[in-house]
């Protein structure tokens, strides 16, 4: 995970405090992935280029690739926009949500 200027993190951290209602203190040394699958799942578009510039596109698409949180709707928008082909997220290969297949 390559860090870079938290400071548009921390902007994020206080200003979206309702992303992380769950969450009793918020830390960006600790965690990390939690706060960036929250903000590709709702974050805005400012918050999307901080979030690449803190920890770089190659984290961001680890995380979309292994996510079990993210929607399938956002694994798709963000798997398109950083040319990752579906197939390869586990949202979209797992087996667990073939449970129910056509005859």
């Amino acid at each position: 995970m390559t860090k870079t200027d938290n400071t548009e993190i921390f902007k994020i951290l206080t200003a979206r405090k309702s992303l992380f209602w769950d969450k009793r203190d918020v830390d960006p040394a600790r965690d990390g992935r939690v706060i960036a699958e929250r903000i590709l799942e709702f974050g805005t578009e400012e918050e999307i280029k901080a979030l690449t510039n803190w920890l770089g596109e190659k984290f961001l698409k680890k995380i979309i690739t292994e996510s079990r949180v993210l929607s399938p709707k956002t694994v798709n928008y963000f798997a398109l926009y950083f040319h990752i082909p579906r197939e390869e997220t586990r949202c979209f290969s797992d087996a667990s949500r073939r449970i129910w297949q056509p005859f």
